[in-house]
């Protein structure tokens, strides 16, 4: 059916139309919400859900994402308890991150564990009120406004904190004699228009004061001194500014697909942004959210707001981001390779990639540098040796790459707290030392189990492994990875997945083969090992949980590095996952859902056999100490995989036939959906309940009662 939905909300919003299909029932009832804190907030900012009280009316529509990310507006209003209303062209609509708290799903035949409200709305969202807020100022820079969750108006008076952690800031600067090098600081600012004083007119204005303290850098050679802003500063219960703001898409996990493409290619490449922040300009209503405390030269406390986007405020990142790919967009054709090579080599303000020749270098670092100064951002390249590049330390002179580990040191008293931030200590999105780390997983897994406090003692037993592996952790800085891992053309390469498990764990290590110059070169390229799940699972299902994993990270690296043409191989040394792979059976829930998702991404003829003593992943399956691994070549690859494919291992044994058939289908399943609505004379009283432990808990008394009637 064409269905023409007409605007409920107090805004005014153009009715639209959409595609319905029509059945007889939608859904089954929805057990009403429980009255509590939810309600009280919910009925203290005015905000009234059509399914609260006994008499819920009927559901007469489902509307599905792909509808719902086309009836926001874009106002958000965060809500205390975690609750967030979302205003749609419909009416308001309350999402929560844990919305079991106000329904479960399953009630209404969806298991979905996605938010109502998913990331990508959220983003799209944040995204568009990016777009209608940016504009450019005559000189050229980027402006941009804050992107607000719609709650500012929730933001508290907080001046007498910036007041209080001021007067401790300054006493803790002049101990240190470093007042006047952190004044300067703020001069400079002055003079560059980051920062302005507030004008006597607008001191009344609404505003939100942000405290600051000296973060000390004596090793850089330009910024040895710089202010950091407490943007999370809370007064009370009430929310902090951050609280307040979009924070944009976890970082972090772009940091591996970069170091993937700064290893892809001849010459490392990286550069930054000069004060990448300071070079964004914000819009003037907000500024007054962005205000702090500092002393003018008559010893007077003075209102100072921020003119540029501030480091400290949650969103920075995100616009900075935003703008920069912004900019990107808007180059010329004949710059857009160099703007699109940008866009994938960007991690906040620093810049990562490799070429694969110096005439190349050159045209990217002329182009770059142009195209980014339009924006008034200078990238300025990194010419020191060595040089940390997204946490891990590259040497220019030798084209290696070592993890660098923090100095840290471990008490007597052992405890979970000094366990977890030893390991912690240990930055390795690219697997390089999953072997060594297995042993620390391990342990940190066999302390949850027995359920230890942060801070108590661990016992004996665990100490002892644990310092035994701690011990020889430093000689991991000493250990040498070659960056570069693509040789030739693309052509001539080829991806090869090694996958095992053990009783503990399951693992995969992937290694590129490149053809070039008559040579044969292999080269590590990441590698993920995984925990085995405490409840105990046979060898060959931990042997197919492993192979998920390969599969999963050869999607991961075949997205980063553009590798969809080449040919990828696939090894296990466990003949009955490879059986599983490879027929075309009915297996159980277990295995058939693993094996379909294997399958969806990969072809049977792509799995082989490799015999256990010739397989890589074993050793990050099984672990090992530093002191061990420091002494193997492990990034090197088996040594078979450098001679000609015919040499290759072939499969020579028999698979255990009884196994590989005790995982087959038993009987069918049959699923049955119960329906309320067909027994309408029934008593409902189960809907006065919104949880399951809650109806068996008074059964539970009421049973109780009766059986003590009885016995009177």
């Amino acid at each position: 059916y064409r269905v023409k939905l007409c605007s409920l909300s107090q805004y005014e919003h153009p009715d639209f139309e959409f595609d319905f299909l029509d059945q007889d029932v939608i859904c089954g009832d929805i057990p009403r919400i429980s009255k509590g804190p939810i309600l009280k907030e919910l009925k203290r900012n005015k905000i009234w859900l059509s399914d609260i009280g006994s008499d819920c009316p009927k559901i007469d529509m489902l509307i599905g994402s792909d509808i719902y990310g086309k009836i926001l507006t874009g106002l958000v209003k965060q809500l205390k308890g975690g609750l967030t209303a979302v205003n749609t062209k419909l009416g308001l609509a309350v999402r929560d991150y844990n919305i079991s708290d106000l329904w479960n799903l399953e009630t209404i035949g969806i298991l979905d564990a996605q938010h109502n409200l998913t990331k990508a709305a959220e983003e799209e969202i944040a995204h568009e009120q990016f777009l209608n807020s940016l504009n450019r100022n005559e000189e050229g820079r980027y402006c941009v406004g804050l992107p607000w969750l719609g709650n500012d108006q929730q933001l508290p008076d907080n001046r007498f904190v910036a007041e209080r952690r001021l007067f401790s800031v300054t006493r803790k600067l002049n101990s240190l004699n470093k007042y006047g090098d952190y004044d300067q600081v703020f001069r400079d600012w002055i003079g560059e228009g980051v920062i302005e004083m507030v004008p006597d007119n607008e001191l009344n204005f609404k505003g939100h004061y942000l405290p600051h303290h000296p973060v000390f850098k004596p090793d850089s050679a330009t910024t040895k001194i710089r202010p950091v802003f407490d943007a999370s500063c809370k007064v009370n219960r009430s929310p902090s500014l951050n609280d307040c703001l979009f924070k944009g898409p976890n970082l972090i996990e772009e940091i591996p697909s970069i170091l993937l493409r700064f290893r892809e290619k001849c010459i490392g490449v990286t550069s930054d942004i000069r004060r990448a922040f300071l070079q964004i300009e914000l819009k003037k209503e907000d500024r007054d959210f962005l205000r702090f405390l500092w002393w003018e030269k008559d010893n007077v406390v003075k209102l100072f707001r921020h003119n540029r986007v501030v480091f400290g405020v949650t969103s920075s990142p995100f616009l900075l981001g935003a703008v920069i790919r912004f900019h990107l967009f808007q180059v010329p054709t004949e710059q857009r390779v160099i703007a699109q090579k940008l866009d994938r080599s960007f991690y906040i303000d620093n810049c990562v990639t490799s070429v694969d020749n110096e005439e190349e270098l050159e045209n990217f670092i002329k182009y770059s540098t142009e195209i980014l100064a339009e924006a008034k951002m200078d990238l300025q390249s990194t010419f020191e040796n060595p040089v940390p590049v997204l946490g891990i330390i590259w040497d220019r002179k030798d084209d290696n790459l070592s993890i660098s580990i923090k100095d840290v040191s471990v008490s007597e008293r052992l405890s979970k707290r000094e366990i977890l931030s030893v390991t912690q200590a240990i930055f390795d999105p690219l697997g390089f030392l999953a072997p060594v780390l297995l042993p620390a997983k391990l342990l940190l897994q066999q302390i949850w189990e027995i359920k230890s406090d942060w801070d108590t003692p661990l016992p004996e037993e665990i100490k002892v492994k644990f310092l035994k592996w701690f011990e020889n952790l430093q000689i991991l800085t000493d250990l040498k990875i070659p960056r570069r891992i693509g040789f030739g053309d693309k052509s001539s390469w080829s991806l090869h997945v090694f996958c095992d498990s053990s009783q503990q764990a399951y693992a995969t290590v992937i290694f590129l083969r490149c053809e070039y110059d008559g040579k044969i070169f292999v080269s590590f390229v990441s590698a993920k090992s995984r925990v085995a799940p405490l409840k105990k699972l046979t060898i060959p299902r931990l042997e197919l949980m492993a192979c998920v994993l390969g599969v999963r990270l050869s999607n991961y690296l075949t997205e980063a590095l553009s590798l969809s043409d080449i040919p990828k191989y696939f090894w296990t040394d466990s003949t009955t996952a490879l059986f599983w792979i490879k027929r075309n059976d009915q297996w159980g829930t277990f295995v058939g859902n693993r094996v379909r998702e294997i399958c969806s991404v990969t072809k049977v003829n792509q799995w082989s056999y490799v015999p256990g003593q010739s397989n890589p992943a074993d050793l990050p399956s099984r672990g090992c100490s530093p002191l061990q691994f420091s002494k193997l070549a492990w990034w090197e690859g088996p040594v078979w995989l450098k001679g000609p494919p015919n040499s290759w291992p072939k499969l020579e044994i028999k698979p255990d036939e009884a196994l590989i058939s005790s995982e087959r289908r038993k009987g069918t399943n049959l699923s049955v959906q119960i329906n309320s609505n067909a027994y309408p004379n029934e008593s409902k009283w189960y809907k006065r309940f919104s949880k399951l432990t809650k109806i068996v808990r008074v059964l539970g008394w009421v049973k109780r009662f009766i059986r003590n009637c009885q016995n009177l």
